[in-house]
């Protein structure tokens, strides 16, 4: 996954859990804590910030299957896109 979606999906999935955190019983500060990457690491991956990975292991599968949901929700938006434009394309070599 590279850098822009890293951190389109961190925002969102951490919004996501900080509103979520009273109903499912947990602290987001404990719950969200992460790795912090060496400064190597975000001289490579700058637009990461200091995120590296949860410490938590049940977060860090909840972000996987998150970022998974949401890739699949843009590929089937993607693709209706792209059917929308061939149907018109079709309509045009019609007419």
């Amino acid at each position: 996954m590279d850098d822009l979606s890293v951190n389109k999906y961190l925002e969102a999935f951490e919004e996501f859990m900080v509103r979520k955190a009273e109903e499912w019983g947990f602290d987001p500060k404990i719950q969200l804590e992460y790795y912090a990457m060496t400064e190597e690491e975000q001289a490579e991956h700058p637009l990461r910030g200091d995120f590296f990975a949860y410490r938590k292991l049940d977060t860090a599968q909840m972000f996987a299957i998150f970022v998974a949901g949401a890739k699949a929700v843009e590929a089937a938006e993607k693709a209706q896109e792209q059917e929308a434009v061939t149907g018109l394309e079709s309509l045009m070599r019609v007419n």
